[in-house]
């Protein structure tokens, strides 16, 4: 068979099964020796055969079996060729024509091909068809086709994908292309919408974090890394505080995902980081800043990457929280100009309505405060084993005084609205005035304590929203003061939990190991202790001796036991 005889899908189908040969075993199969070649298509049969990689029918019938080893890997790798081929020529043309085209548009393609599908199926309004290229978060366009005809059927089990070849230029005319993927029945069926000219309609919004990244340097990262991205899509898109403050932002990446950096900001220097350390009076921050420029000069990774570490873990400490504070809400003054996507993407009087619930069903529960921001102050009921950060384990005694606070952030995904609840608690000291939510990031020593609740896919449609807002705000709540939550709200919010047979079987386990280790240990000792011999001292304690092993397994393991099931209402 030659390749000619082939489609162009056929093509990509057999130039992704070289591709996945080549990244198993990084190495090019048409190098390798007979008999690990014979090994190589084994594994590659099986694996089709488990369905572990999906396989379009017709390339199985092209892949026969009258091919030896040698043949069967050079007919991949040449179909591998001709799909590179077939792809830059397809890039040079799709370049060729994005050039007839004004730069917003130009870019706007390019934003199409980079995310390969539509989240929505294009919509005719009048005569022009309409493509919504969310890209980002913060970020969207609106590609308009004008004069668009051949609009496709789309149902909501399907979507719509591009490639390179998906733009020509015929008879003075544009044809987009793309393929049609159903869910359902699992079948690709073409489409082509034919327009005369196109426009391009770019949204920016708020750049805001979710706090899914539970450390404060964390949240600052994700936040420039948004920004950052948001400059290499175009310089245009941001204003002028943003960029004022990308110096700054590039060396908050170049010290915590430097990857992102693009290169005109990639530098060795924090001069900036180490003016405000000196400013808020952290100059002991200074040698750490020093050694970090040094290491990444010499190009001494593991040292620098040691270097990082150790003082990421210093700055997400609540003794450097002005510091934090001071880039943070410099960062937040530069979006003060730019509409929230929710605002933008949801209806306002949805949105109106939801805030409104929150504002109600959380200050119902003791707070105060106006969304999004809620506090509490109060004592802690009952006694709690409480985990912080690096996993650190504390225990809090019952009254213990404390403040509760409750911060809500919004996304959207098409117009369905999702609501995250943030939860902080932060015990107070005598006379300590609460902070606010993000005191509640910053490693205190087990003096504060952060959580997330999700809300998500909330429509005007939707069935249930008032019992639904109820109930997590409920859990909102509970998350916050560390209070046990009820089946039903168990079972409304899903979160890891260990099966009772594990803490069963974790209970016996541990404790039996413990006692294993501990006993042997505590007789040695009692021998450096006494200066007597084993036999002596096994003689004084074999009547009790079952009883003591028992309470040590049983003591311990149950302790372990309780432990887990207390987490699983947590």
């Amino acid at each position: 068979m030659q390749i000619s005889d082939l489609t162009l899908q056929d093509i990509e189908g057999v130039s992704f099964l070289y591709q996945y040969i080549l990244w198993g075993t990084k190495k090019d199969p048409t190098d390798m020796k007979p008999k690990q070649q014979k090994k190589v298509r084994k594994k590659l049969e099986i694996s089709i055969r488990r369905k572990e990689i999906a396989v379009d029918p017709k390339v199985l019938t092209i892949l026969h079996d009258k091919w030896n080893d040698a043949e069967f890997f050079h007919f991949l790798k040449m179909c591998h060729q001709e799909d590179i081929r077939l792809e830059r020529q397809a890039e040079k043309e799709f370049n060729r024509c994005c050039a007839m085209f004004s730069e917003p548009v130009q870019k706007a393609f390019h934003l199409l091909i980079d995310q390969r599908f539509l989240y929505s199926p294009p919509q005719l309004i009048g005569t022009d068809a309409i493509l919504e290229i969310d890209h980002t978060d913060f970020f969207n366009c609106q590609l308009y086709l004008c004069n668009a005809t051949g609009m496709p059927d789309i149902d909501t089990s399907e979507y719509v994908m591009f490639d390179h070849s998906m733009l020509q230029h015929q008879n003075h005319s544009f044809v987009l292309q793309g393929y049609i993927e159903s869910f359902e029945t699992d079948t690709v069926r073409p489409f082509s919408i034919r327009f005369t000219d196109a426009k391009a309609k770019y949204n920016v919004f708020q750049i805001q974090s979710d706090f899914s990244n539970r450390t404060p340097w964390g949240v600052l990262s994700e936040l420039a890394q948004h920004c950052m991205q948001k400059y290499v899509l175009s310089p245009t898109f941001c204003n002028e505080q943003e960029i004022a403050l990308l110096p700054l932002l590039a060396e908050i990446l170049q010290l915590t995902a430097p990857y992102v950096l693009p290169t005109e900001y990639q530098s060795s220097s924090y001069q900036i980081l180490k003016t405000l350390s000196k400013k808020h009076g952290f100059s002991g921050l200074l040698s750490k800043w020093e050694a970090i420029e040094q290491y990444t000069k010499s190009n001494k990774k593991r040292k620098l990457q040691r270097c990082q570490h150790q003082l990421l873990a210093k700055l997400n400490t609540d003794t450097f929280e002005p510091l934090w504070r001071e880039i943070y809400q410099s960062f937040s003054a530069s979006q003060s100009c730019y509409p929230s996507e929710t605002e933008k993407c949801c209806a306002y009087d949805f949105i109106y309505q939801i805030r409104t619930q929150i504002q109600q069903l959380v200050t119902s529960h003791g707070y105060t405060g106006t969304y999004p921001d809620f506090i509490k102050c109060d004592q802690i009921q009952g006694f709690h084993i409480a985990v912080g950060y690096d996993d650190q384990t504390y225990f809090v005694r019952n009254k213990t005084k404390a403040a509760f606070h409750i911060h809500c952030t919004e996304s959207c995904i098409g117009n369905a609205l999702y609501v995250t609840f943030c939860c902080g608690t932060e015990l107070l000291k005598k006379g300590q005035q609460p902070g606010n939510i993000y005191s509640c990031l910053f490693h205190t020593k087990g003096q504060r304590y952060f959580r997330c609740v999700s809300l998500g896919d909330l429509t005007p449609d939707s069935k249930n929203v008032p019992q639904t807002l109820s109930t997590y705000a409920q859990i909102a709540v509970k998350k916050a003061e560390w209070k046990r939550l009820t089946r039903m709200e168990l079972a409304e919010y899903p979160h890891p939990r260990t099966s009772p047979w594990y803490i069963l079987f974790l209970s016996f386990f541990a404790g039996g190991l413990y006692t294993l280790l501990f006993w042997p240990l505590f007789l040695l000792f009692c021998m450096l202790i006494t200066q007597d011999s084993l036999l002596n001292i096994w003689e004084s304690l074999k009547n009790s001796f079952v009883w003591l092993i028992t309470f040590t397994w049983v003591g311990f393991g149950g302790s372990m036991g309780v432990i887990f099931a207390l987490g699983n209402h947590k």
